[in-house]
C-alpha cells in the first residue's frame, strides 16, 4: 500500500514521490525526484522545472537549505543507494576478475603457440641445412652453396666469407677456423678438435665438403 507523503507547509505543492522502494532504479529515481522537487519548491511551482529554469535557479541561488530540507528524499534513500553502489562495485570487480582470467588463459595459449612456432622454425632450418649439405657433397671440391648454422644465420650475416671451395677451407688460419667453428657449433656444443687440421675438418663437414683435405704421404 502506498504511503501518503506528509503535507509540507511551504505554500507550494511538492511533486508526489513513492515511499516504498523495490529496486536500485527506484533509488535513483528518488534522488532525481528529490532534486527536482527541491527546485520546484524554490522556484514557486509544482511542475518539473525546465533545463533553463534549473540553470537560472542555480545562478540566482534560489535553492535554500530550508527548501532542501523540506524536499529531502525518504529515509530509505541513502541506504538503498549505498546498497546499489556496493552491488555495482562487486559486479565490476567480478567482471574485472573474469577479464584478468581470460587474459591469463590467452597468454598461456600464446606462449604455447610461440613454443610450437619455434619448434617448426627449428625443423625448417634443420631441413634447409640437410638439403644444402647434401647438394654440396655432390660438388666435389666446389663450388659449394652457402650453408646456414643451426640458428638459421648465414656466414655473411656474421662477417664471414661463404666457403665455396675446398681450397678456402684448407687455407684457413687458426684464428679464422675458430670463428667458423664458433659460427657452426650448436649452442652448448663442446669443441671436438684442437689442432688446426681438426678444426678445418670440422668446418668441411659443416658445409658438406667430403673430399680429403690432406693427402697422406
Amino acid at each position: 500500500m502506498a504511503i501518503q507523503p506528509p503535507v509540507i507547509q511551504t505554500g507550494y505543492d511538492i511533486p508526489t514521490q513513492r515511499q516504498d522502494v523495490s529496486g536500485s532504479q527506484d533509488a535513483a529515481n528518488a534522488g532525481l525526484h528529490a532534486h527536482r522537487a527541491e527546485l520546484a519548491s524554490a522556484m514557486g511551482g509544482t511542475a518539473a522545472p525546465s533545463v533553463d529554469a534549473v540553470a537560472d535557479a542555480h545562478k540566482s541561488n534560489s535553492v535554500t537549505p530550508a527548501n532542501a530540507a523540506e524536499a529531502a528524499p525518504p529515509p530509505w534513500f541513502h541506504t538503498a543507494m549505498r546498497d546499489f553502489q556496493t552491488a555495482m562495485r562487486e559486479e565490476l570487480h567480478t567482471a574485472m576478475r573474469e577479464v584478468a582470467d581470460r587474459l591469463g588463459r590467452l597468454e598461456d595459449r600464446l606462449g604455447g603457440m610461440e613454443g610450437r612456432v619455434g619448434e617448426i622454425e627449428d625443423r625448417l632450418i634443420a631441413t634447409e641445412i640437410s638439403v644444402k649439405i647434401a647438394e654440396n657433397t655432390k660438388r666435389g671440391e666446389g663450388t659449394y652453396i652457402a650453408v646456414p648454422n643451426a640458428r638459421g644465420e648465414y656466414p655473411v650475416s656474421q662477417g664471414l666469407t661463404a666457403l665455396t671451395h675446398v681450397d678456402q677451407i684448407k687455407a684457413l688460419s687458426t684464428a679464422e677456423a675458430d670463428r667458423y667453428i664458433a659460427f657452426y657449433s650448436r649452442p652448448g656444443q663442446q669443441a671436438t678438435a684442437h689442432s688446426l687440421e681438426g678444426k678445418q675438418q670440422f668446418i668441411a663437414h659443416a658445409v658438406g665438403c667430403t673430399v680429403p683435405l690432406f693427402v697422406a704421404t
